[in-house]
């Protein structure tokens, strides 16, 4: 019996990394298009250890100390240009608990890993309450806060950055007149992408990127893909 008459044949739970987490109970009630086959999500929840720890495949492991994250997730977060292909290349752990529903009962059961090599939403905003009702509705979402060289004057960055890390946000956008590579450097420290925007000019996309922005906003991207050698 090949694959195809097999899953028809068959009522199969098929668990995958798919959607929210909401949409967990409403598929345990409606099965997917394909007769007698079901997809669950199981991209919520997971545990990660940038190491491998010893007895980590054990049932009753406790991974208490572990992050929590969503995947897709990477197990380093790298700049879209000069980095070395070894910084990621490194074995990690995962581990998540679930529990199978009633239906399961007596079928065969699949869990589908896939894999994505990039994948990135950023809801950007230059107003506080903006991303963190983004951090508050949909933690799992990156957010990054802008900021002007005006507004940036009347602070610091490094008062801004304690305030973003505190807050889970991810990336800080800076007008680029005022990035350069000790701005970069600092932001990295407090675990903190830095963008700059919005760079126009191929001189100053030229410094940004020796800078090591992780983000460039440009309203010409394909003369900054020219430069990125994309």
């Amino acid at each position: 019996m090949d694959r195809r008459k097999f899953l028809k044949t068959t009522g199969t739970f098929v668990a995958g990394a798919t959607v929210a987490r909401s949409a967990l109970a409403h598929a345990a009630t409606e099965p997917t298009a394909a007769q007698g086959r079901l997809v669950l999500p199981l991209n919520r929840s997971w545990r990660y250890s940038r190491t491998v720890v010893a007895g980590a495949h054990a049932r009753d492991f406790d991974d208490s100390g572990y992050e929590r994250v969503v995947i897709p997730h990477t197990n380093v977060r790298l700049p879209w240009h000069g980095f070395d292909e070894k910084s990621y290349e490194f074995v990690s752990s995962y581990r998540r608990r679930f529990k199978l529903p009633p239906e399961a009962r007596g079928h065969r059961v699949f869990v589908d890993f896939e894999g994505a090599m990039t994948a990135s939403t950023v809801v950007m905003s230059f107003e506080a309450p903006t991303w963190r009702r983004v951090r508050e509705l949909r933690p799992e979402v990156a957010t990054c806060a802008l900021y002007s060289a005006r507004t940036l004057a009347r602070t610091s960055l490094s008062a801004e950055l304690d305030t973003l890390r505190a807050a889970g946000v991810r990336f800080i956008g800076v007008e680029h007149t005022v990035v350069d590579a000790a701005a970069v450097k600092q932001a990295q420290g407090a675990g903190i992408g830095l963008g700059a925007w919005t760079v126009n000019a191929p001189a100053d996309m030229k410094r940004m990127i020796e800078a090591g922005v992780t983000i460039l906003i440009t309203d010409q991207p394909d003369m900054a893909k020219t430069l990125l050698n994309r």
